[in-house]
């Protein structure tokens, strides 16, 4: 569940908090009834869901080093297990994993590399530049795509040359390439950076976030213009809209809001913008018992199609349904705090105090877009992982 909620609008920091609560107490109960029975932990596989990331926080937890160095070779080399282990270092302190995120970060297991870049990272622990090199250099692409992040998230300003990755032969090396080089300051590769904004590939949506923050109110016309008459997926043209915040947006989406695959996700484009939440301010229809059951009738058709869009995101199905006229109606009464020219984001402008705020109690889509045009502004400022525990 918590994998889910960190990447959903659904949730926010509060929410993940909790999550994380449930999770220590799941944990507590382990780690007493370890006190009797040392080999409770065994009885956890590590395919498990979560199984490796229990593992490896009891092993950190007791510093047993013996037993995370023959983890480290457990870890799936090809899947995305190394997730959770990369989830496990960045729960404790940095003093409390130096040592395990030394072996992880020195392991055969270029899985085991892509955890421990990750959690540097996140700790904000240094590399030197040959470290670095040596990890963009290295044989498995996940490696050196994750080097690039904590390069520009971290704002590191090393000797590296990241111009030699700009126009790499592997795409998502390129992409990477030019995030950081951005985040670093060098917006000359903006026009780089568009075209990335602007094509169907699997960087599409991180590309929009990051470069809207960059963009004039004139630029952003002209994207938008750009997405809309291109045969995106209409999940792209929804998100495209939020992320643009602006109000003269607003009727675009309402284009869409009575569709009933689309209209939860135009609900979210919506609330990107203003900063509602269609639930919790009464913005979904109150609908009779008929109109319920048409609903669940066509439930199976739309995940049939949802299936056949690349774009759709797994969070689409808690999306709540919004209602036409209630959406209509709270617009109607607060769009004049919205003057046309200006954007927007949870409902308050891209100054530092409100994309603070939004940082704070934002949803996590809103709270990755703060996160990332705070970097953006300030060039001491690093991309906060809002995905981690304690991430703030």
């Amino acid at each position: 569940m918590r994998d889910q909620a960190v990447v959903s609008p659904r949730f926010g920091k509060q929410d993940i908090a909790e999550f994380d609560q449930r999770l220590e107490a799941f944990l507590d109960l382990i780690r007493m009834q370890l006190q009797s029975y040392p080999d409770t932990v065994e009885s956890i596989a590590l395919d498990d869901w979560g199984g490796l990331f229990v593992h490896a926080l009891l092993m950190i937890e007791t510093q047993n080093i013996a037993r995370f160095e023959q983890l480290l070779k457990q870890v799936d080399e090809q899947g995305k297990q190394w997730r959770e282990l990369a989830s496990a270092l960045c729960w404790l302190p940095f003093d409390a994993v130096r040592d395990f995120l030394i072996l992880a970060f020195q392991s055969t297991n270029p899985a085991a590399r892509c955890a421990a870049l990750t959690a540097i990272r996140h700790h904000n622990a240094p590399l030197n530049d040959q470290q670095l090199q040596t990890c963009l250099d290295d044989n498995d692409t996940r490696v050196a795509i994750q080097t690039l992040r904590l390069i520009g998230d971290n704002k590191l300003h090393s000797g590296i040359r990241l111009d030699a990755y700009i126009d790499h032969s592997e795409e998502a090396i390129c992409f990477h390439a030019i995030r950081a080089a951005i985040l670093l300051g060098a917006h000359h590769y903006l026009p780089k950076l568009q075209v990335f904004a602007t094509t169907d590939t699997p960087f599409l949506r991180d590309a929009l976030m990051l470069i809207y923050p960059l963009l004039t109110h004139a630029q952003v016309v002209e994207l938008i213009k750009a997405i809309e008459s291109s045969s995106l997926s209409p999940r792209i043209k929804l998100y495209n809209l939020g992320l643009s915040g602006l109000p003269e947006s607003i009727d675009k989406i309402f284009a869409w809001l009575a569709d009933d695959e689309f209209g939860p996700v135009a609900g979210d484009a919506f609330a990107f913008i203003t900063g509602v939440d269609i639930e919790e301010d009464d913005l979904s229809p109150v609908t009779d018992t008929p109109f319920r059951q048409a609903q669940e009738e066509d439930h199976d058709n739309i995940n049939k199609r949802r299936k056949q869009d690349h774009w759709a995101q797994s969070y689409e199905t808690d999306l709540p349904r919004p209602g036409e006229a209630e959406v209509r109606a709270w617009w109607e009464n607060h769009q004049a705090r919205f003057p046309e020219g200006l954007r927007y984001l949870n409902g308050l402008s891209y100054s530092s105090d409100d994309l603070a705020q939004t940082l704070e109690f934002g949803n996590q889509m809103q709270r990755q877009m703060a996160t990332l045009a705070l970097a953006l502004q300030y060039p001491e400022q690093r991309v906060v992982n809002i995905k981690a525990h304690r991430s703030m």
